[in-house]
């Protein structure tokens, strides 16, 4: 799955003289070493492992795209069979897409709508970026410049081919904070200059270095501007990516039939991506069971330690993930608006018990930050400061002058894991007289009352971003937001701190800056990370080449059904 980033191709372009150049292979080691990159590895299925799909050739005049290897078959077992070409893959989800919009970053849509779209480039398994509608670049050495290349002869699924006029209009409209969910809006807003030189160069450029960069690109979704007016949704999402868009039929499935002109030869195997929506969790395991469907999009964690251990299921998990699971402090209102109030709370979460008993130690052991190791930001010490302590809890509440403390704690419905872990924090907290409420609620109400902060003082949710630099957490997630974060937290140092690190490339200072980020999130605790959440998949045995993105989704391009 992996490539080495010095064995990409790269044109011979030259920037504007005015602007200082770097070579490619420098740019990248630069953003690995100096920004931070995480490095990623391979997905790999916890079941039996399945064989994996070689890399085709690349069509003539192109760069194969790396980071799209699969799953090494195992070692010392049989043959790996070639790929296959045809048939439908039926892949279960629990929830609907809430819209069509190409930029819709939340579960199941990154599993699901993104496969219409392509992004410019993509990390490989070591954080590397990779070509994909970008086939070269050149970034300027002080990180305010970068070049894009595009790929040629790419045509969106209506036939028209894509160019340098569509980038800059995606980069425009991804600059609203009302497109998607608005986490795109703070890193599309970097771009002061767009320029398109001729119909397959972008230039962007920005008066602060962009080291971050690639984590934009990584979950930048390329749409067609004909299908699209101003920042609405489109209808009939139309875009270059491997499979195009069927039918929506709300609360009952979503279509995919593979785009027979996709610019990666022979590529995607499967004729078509079938997702029905089937809400109740236990009722989709029988449908799997009863090979009615194929797959089951993030199977709750009972039905993965089991069925994970049948030689009849593959359990497909992502190793090195960046998202976690959480709980959120509403900062806003009293009493989870003072910080000992919520350190209180933060000691007072039995980490171990959580992981061992709800997660059944599938997701490693306690957090009490987002990083995983491979992350720059990653200190281990730091990652373990919050222990267990219902004494040190009930003497912070006492230095807050707060007594008598109660709390509505909500959570959306159809999540056990996340019921069973407020029961577990509901029932040490009332040991030292905090009595919490748990309020579950559907998923819209829980998503109005969150945003309200009106009626609630604790949230059990889950996020990601981790995996990317760590500048682009608090950057991108509406948890850790430091402009716009849903427990309403908002600080001058906050963001001075996560604006200092988004721009710094001198490793040292970075370190430096990322130290204190960790030393700041911990000493607020608005939000509390409790473990590692990795994306799984449940699958049968037809199923093979499953890979898991850097932007925690699928990548079903390279799956066949055998």
């Amino acid at each position: 799955m992996v490539r080495e980033a010095s064995a990409l191709q790269t044109r011979p372009t030259s920037p504007p003289r005015s602007v200082p150049r770097t070579s490619r292979r420098a740019a990248l080691r630069l953003i690995t070493v100096g920004a931070g990159s995480a490095l990623l590895a391979a997905c790999a299925p916890l079941a039996p492992s399945s064989p994996s799909a070689p890399n085709q050739p690349a069509a003539a005049g192109s760069v194969a795209p790396t980071g799209t290897g699969l799953t090494p078959a195992p070692s010392g077992g049989a043959p790996t069979p070639a790929p296959t070409s045809g048939g439908t893959l039926r892949l279960g989800v629990s929830s609907d897409l809430t819209s069509l919009e190409g930029q819709l970053g939340i579960p199941p849509a990154n599993d699901t709508l993104w496969q219409v779209y392509d992004r410019l480039t993509e990390y490989d398994d070591q954080g590397q970026p990779q070509p994909r509608l970008a086939q070269t670049w050149d970034v300027s050495s002080d990180y305010k410049q970068i070049s894009l290349h595009l790929r040629q002869g790419v045509q969106y699924h209506s036939g028209r081919e894509l160019t340098s006029a569509d980038i800059k209009w995606n980069v425009q409209r991804a600059q609203d904070p009302k497109v998607g969910v608005g986490q795109l809006a703070p890193l599309a807003q970097w771009w002061t200059g767009i320029e398109t030189p001729d119909k397959y160069t972008v230039v962007l450029t920005s008066d602060q270095p962009r080291p971050g960069v690639f984590d934009f690109f990584e979950f930048f979704n390329i749409l067609d501007p004909q299908t699209v007016q101003g920042s609405s949704a489109p209808t009939t999402p139309i875009g270059t990516g491997p499979f195009k868009f069927g039918e929506w039929v709300q609360g009952d499935h979503i279509s995919f039939p593979k785009n027979p002109n996709y610019w990666m030869t022979g590529r995607p195997y499967i004729d078509e991506l079938h997702v029905p929506v089937v809400r109740d969790q236990a009722a989709m395991i029988v449908q799997l069971q009863a090979n009615a469907i194929d797959a089951v999009d993030t199977p709750a964690i009972v039905d993965a330690a089991s069925l994970g251990a049948d030689q009849n299921y593959q359990l497909w998990k992502d190793a090195r993930t960046g998202a976690y699971a959480l709980i959120a402090a509403d900062a806003q209102q009293a009493p989870t608006d003072n910080k000992l109030v919520r350190q209180a709370l933060n000691w007072s979460i039995n980490r171990q018990r959580i992981t061992d008993s709800v997660y059944r130690g599938l997701n490693g052991g306690p957090k009490d930050l987002p990083w995983p190791p491979q992350s720059p930001a990653y200190d281990a010490a730091k990652d373990a400061h919050y222990t267990f302590d219902l004494d040190k809890a009930k003497s912070l509440l006492q230095q807050a002058g707060v007594s008598n403390v109660a709390l509505d704690f909500i959570l959306a419905n159809g999540n056990n894991e996340q019921a069973s872990i407020a029961q577990i924090i509901q029932a040490d907290l009332a040991s030292i007289g905090v009595n919490v409420t748990i309020k579950p609620m559907d998923l819209a109400a829980w998503r109005a009352t969150t945003a309200s902060f009106k009626g609630w003082g604790l949230n059990v949710a889950q996020s990601a971003y981790a995996q990317l630099q760590a500048p682009t957490l608090p950057t991108m997630s509406a948890w850790w937001s430091y402009s716009a974060s849903q427990t309403g937290f908002k600080d001058d140092q906050y963001t001075a701190l996560v604006q200092q690190a988004g721009a710094e490339t001198d490793p040292t200072r970075l370190k430096q800056l990322l130290d204190q980020l960790n030393d700041y999130l911990l000493d607020q605790s608005f939000v509390m990370t409790l473990c590692a959440l990795p994306s799984m998949v449940l699958t049968n045995k037809k199923v093979h080449g499953l890979r898991f993105t850097r932007h925690q989704g699928v990548d079903w391009t390279n799956v066949w059904l055998g």
